[in-house]
């Protein structure tokens, strides 16, 4: 905690305590980012269905129909993120979601004539996801807070 406010520190800020990481400072903040997050899932999900044959090379997938189906995954989260009651669920399946493509794009790593290309784009899914699942907790804490309020 801070000792100003009664707002934890966003540690690896100047002059913060510990740590690189950044921590939203309230609950509203981590419901404010995961409704980002879902707006930007939309976007890349939609791109994904739409041109598979066109964004996908760009996110280092190669099969249409693999990429239409991440696309339409990705579409099937965006309400739960946005505007859903407790985003924490929907934001623990779009880490999920990350680790599968992460893992289809390693395995088609295996068989690519260049594989750091996707070897990398599967690193990004893998940092992302650490993101997500801290976002996940969070929001999960603060849901958990919500329905047990402090005496």
């Amino acid at each position: 905690m801070s000792r100003l406010t009664n707002k934890p520190a966003i540690s690896g800020a100047a002059g913060a305590p510990g740590g690189s990481t950044v921590r939203p400072s309230s609950a509203e903040g981590t419901k404010r980012f995961t409704r980002i997050v879902g707006l930007v899932t939309a976007v890349v999900g939609g791109a994904l269905v739409a041109a598979p044959a066109r964004v996908g090379p760009v996110m280092a997938l190669t099969n249409p129909t693999a990429t239409r189906l991440i696309g339409l995954a990705d579409l099937a989260l965006v309400p739960g993120l946005v505007v859903g009651r407790h985003q924490w669920p929907w934001l623990a399946g779009r880490a999920v979601l990350n680790l599968v493509i992460a893992g289809h794009l390693l395995a088609l790593a295996r068989d690519a004539e260049r594989p750091r290309f996707p070897r990398a784009v599967a690193a990004a899914f893998g940092a992302i996801t650490i993101g997500d699942i801290r976002s996940t907790a969070a929001l999960r804490r603060h849901a958990t807070d919500d329905r047990h309020p402090a005496r």
